[in-house]
């Protein structure tokens, strides 16, 4: 994990969570703070510490075993039909190393975080779930219980307090 400070996000990184946080109504900031968090804003970042899934790739860590399902499910928005979304769906080829992509990857990303904002609504719950799942956040609402527990999800929690001083020193700084 860095420790450092996040900076602005890159422009690499500005210009997507721009093109894509309008598209799926997301707040920017909340993807170059993801994007700071999950790959110190490195586009071509790979983590296969879960290899067994395909690894995790690029700015915002996707998984290349859900590709074809979020795929399946912006295809059947008024968003899939879209001439710069269907060419950014297009990178796609099946191959892991695609999502090396910004632009493919931050749309996957901006996807999946519109989805989890418009079931949370909350930052904090919606990075939880980013992270954890959001069948694992869903329970624990549910359940009455602390989205992330630092004594019995201590990796949960500390990525949770990582993201929301991330996203507060970011803004504060735009």
């Amino acid at each position: 994990m860095r420790s450092s400070l996040p900076r602005k996000p890159s422009p690499v990184t500005k210009k997507f969570a721009d093109k894509w946080g309008k598209l799926f109504n997301v707040p920017p900031i909340w993807l170059g703070t993801i994007a700071f968090i999950e790959s110190s804003d490195n586009p071509l970042k790979i983590n296969m510490a879960r290899e067994d899934k395909g690894g995790a790739w690029g700015l915002m860590q996707q998984m290349a075993d859900e590709v074809d399902f979020k795929l399946g499910k912006i295809a059947q928005t008024r968003v899939g039909k879209l001439p710069m979304v269907k060419a950014t769906m297009a990178k796609w080829t099946g191959v892991a190393s695609d999502l090396l992509d910004p632009d493919l990857n931050m749309m996957l990303a901006a996807w999946q975080i519109s989805q989890l904002r418009k079931r949370f609504g909350r930052f904090e719950y919606v990075i939880a779930a980013y992270h954890q799942g959001d069948n694992a956040v869903r329970r624990r609402i549910e359940q009455k219980q602390p989205v992330v527990s630092p004594t019995e999800q201590p990796k949960g929690y500390k990525y949770v307090q990582r993201a929301i001083l991330t996203h507060n020193f970011l803004a504060s700084r735009s």
